[in-house]
């Protein structure tokens, strides 16, 4: 099957979160498989198509312009995409990671949601999605999933948004949870010990960590983690780590706080395999979110071995199932959140417990083999369902 997926991020690219990270898996996997995967995504050097781990990666090519990024994308892509389906011979069918879908590409279309604007009620997620939240956001992404002839959500809460708030028949949207590469969490007792060195000291010998991606993105709830923090006891000696990029500025109440301030590791964006190592290398996983669909990081986590701290919104309930996973809390709710993370700090043979689970979790339940293969699913129903 030849298969095109338009996506704006893509890791090594445009790279923001874990959509990018959910369509590199999603083409590999798909390679792997034996199918012929081009992806189309934006860049800022846009080159000649290059093939990496059996994907072919067509960039678009756009200016660093902050508010019209996006824009310069779409305005793009559908020509980039014409003239590589007059190289190849034409696709079989489409698979879109944005808000759109394209008309007029010959060839059925299936379209990701990761999480549906028009569900987004609370003030902090709105400030967040900024031009997400406009009516002709709302508008593009109703026609979007009407005029896709397959849809994916990546959580159950978001296939019920969806069906609810978009009209969309239930038989057409199918839950594909995301999954998680395993054998790259597989690490030396010395290589995690050396990772620890790094980030943790005599008087700080916890070590947590979180992974919003984008710090200074609302939706990742960091100032209710950082809150949280400060309600730790003293005596609790402690290093978090939040991996990301952003302006670190927008926390300096936290950085200067006399308590947090030795306390909080920004080491900005960092390399996948250092990435790994930390979530598998700490204490504890921490991700305090007002926001989610199926979190990549939460899944990392548990391919990790770690225990996890979270909470209760989106899809994440589908993936903490119970306290065999971890503990779950209220959304912007610090005081629950401290109690939660310090009762775990506190019980190293229960994060043990929790942390070997996820790991087995992980490993027999989040493959990415899975994924592509359900996925490979919802495309053949839409060939089908459109006459190919």
């Amino acid at each position: 099957m030849k298969i095109g997926i338009y996506s704006f991020e893509y890791p090594s690219y445009i790279y923001i979160g874990g959509a990018g990270d959910y369509v590199r898996q999603l083409a590999e996997n798909l390679a792997e498989l034996g199918h012929q995967m081009d992806v189309f995504v934006a860049s800022f050097q846009a080159g000649p198509p290059d093939t990496v781990n059996g994907v072919t990666v067509r960039t678009i090519p756009i200016r660093d312009l902050r508010y019209l990024k996006t824009l310069q994308y779409q305005l793009q892509v559908k020509r980039a995409i014409l003239q590589a389906s007059k190289e190849v011979g034409g696709y079989d069918v489409f698979h879109s990671n944005n808000h759109t879908v394209l008309g007029g590409l010959d060839a059925p279309s299936v379209l990701t949601v990761h999480h549906v604007v028009a569900s987004v009620q609370d003030d902090t997620s709105k400030r967040a999605l900024q031009g997400e939240l406009n009516p002709l956001m709302r508008l593009q992404q109703q026609r979007a999933v009407r005029r896709a002839d397959g849809i994916v959500t990546v959580s159950g809460r978001s296939k019920s948004d969806v069906v609810s708030f978009y009209g969309v028949p239930e038989e057409k949207v199918v839950t594909i949870l995301n999954g998680v590469p395993f054998d790259p969490y597989q690490f030396t007792d010395e290589e995690l010990v050396e990772t620890r060195s790094q980030f943790t000291s005599a008087e700080n010998k916890l070590l947590f960590v979180t992974a919003p991606s984008r710090l200074n993105d609302p939706r990742k709830g960091l100032k209710y983690l950082f809150e949280a923090l400060r309600q730790l006891a003293p005596s609790l000696g402690f290093r978090c780590v939040i991996l990301g990029q952003g302006d670190i500025e927008a926390y300096r109440e936290f950085l200067d706080d006399e308590y947090l301030g030795n306390r909080l590791e920004f080491p900005g964006f960092v390399d996948l395999d250092v990435k790994r190592k930390l979530m598998a290398a700490a204490d504890l996983f921490i991700l305090p979110s007002t926001l989610e669909g199926c979190p990549i990081s939460l899944l990392e986590a548990m391919a990790g071995g770690r225990a996890i701290v979270a909470s209760r919104v989106g899809g994440i309930p589908e993936l903490v199932k119970s306290d065999q996973h971890g503990t779950l809390v209220p959304a912007k709710d610090p005081e629950a959140l401290a109690g939660a993370i310090q009762e775990l700090a506190l019980d190293e043979e229960r994060r043990n417990e929790i942390g070997s689970y996820n790991r087995s979790f992980a490993k027999q339940e989040l493959s990415w083999t899975n994924v592509a293969e359900r996925t490979l699913e919802v495309y053949k129903t839409a060939i089908a369902k459109s006459g190919g």
